[in-house]
């Protein structure tokens, strides 16, 4: 009985060792490990570039100046509307770039511009006890000169187009200047003085970005079209020069839409 098992357990296992034997080992094959598109790792540039463009914008304010004697109505001096003007400006920072689709850059920078904008207004003046009323309309420009602190992020990424928005903090010195004034129904005309001030604002921005081609010879050349919406708040005019008893200048709300064109290169 012992001779019949140890002769099964030597069969049994000359018969698996040769089954194994003919059986191709398995083999684990090693897969990276996934990389999710956010955590992609970025790379740094230097960029700096030039832009320009129209300026618009709206002004607003009302103000009525006792020019005449007491006893005489107040001169209204109402602001109507804002012209076109220009805005030109150098711009640079630092860019950081991710190979992906979604917010694939984030900028931050800074940029020094000068922006004008023409204001127009109506003067009028009624005393109707005497049936007295005289009206002209008169224009000074705003002149913008400043510096600011910005940061941007691009949204999406396709085949070199990217939209992109970003916001701004301005430190700038805002002056109101070369008043001029249509001569009113008797003949008269009048004029303020120049004034400069200082003015802290933001601004908002949007617009698309276009890497050029490489086969341009422009590689790492960017262009852009943007809207900047700044909102300067409230600026005043130097005072009345045309009589010495007023020492008031003209209140008046500002503000200022750009449409930009620019192109930077990326170091």
């Amino acid at each position: 009985m012992n001779r019949q098992y140890l002769v099964s357990t030597l069969f049994c296992s000359v018969l698996f060792f040769s089954v194994n034997a003919d059986t191709p080992p398995i083999t684990v094959s090693a897969r990276p490990f996934p990389v999710f598109n956010w955590f992609i790792l970025p790379t740094g540039h230097w960029y700096a570039g030039v832009q320009g463009g129209v300026t618009f914008g709206s002004a607003t304010g009302n103000n009525a100046l006792q020019i005449a004697l007491p006893v005489f109505p107040a001169t209204s001096f109402n602001a109507t509307s804002a012209g076109t003007g220009s805005e030109y400006e150098l711009f640079g920072g630092y860019a950081v770039e991710r190979e992906a689709t979604w917010f694939p850059s984030y900028r931050v920078g800074i940029n020094l511009w000068h922006s004008s904008l023409p204001v127009n207004g109506q003067r009028t003046w009624d005393y109707d006890i005497a049936d007295i009323h005289e009206s002209n309309t008169y224009q000074f420009n705003v002149n913008v000169m400043a510096v600011g602190l910005n940061a941007s992020t691009e949204i999406y990424r396709w085949h070199g187009l990217a939209p992109f928005v970003g916001i701004g903090l301005n430190f700038a010195s805002v002056q109101t200047a070369d008043f001029i004034s249509n001569p009113d129904t008797n003949g008269a005309i009048f004029s303020f003085a120049n004034k400069t001030s200082a003015k802290i604002f933001y601004n908002v921005e949007a617009g698309i970005r276009y890497n050029l081609p490489s086969q341009w010879k422009l590689q790492n050349w960017q262009a852009q079209l943007s809207y900047r919406y700044v909102p300067i708040g409230q600026i005043s005019t130097g005072e009345y020069t045309t009589v010495s008893n007023v020492s008031s200048g003209l209140s008046n709300t500002i503000t200022m839409s750009e449409v930009l064109l620019g192109i930077n290169y990326l170091f």
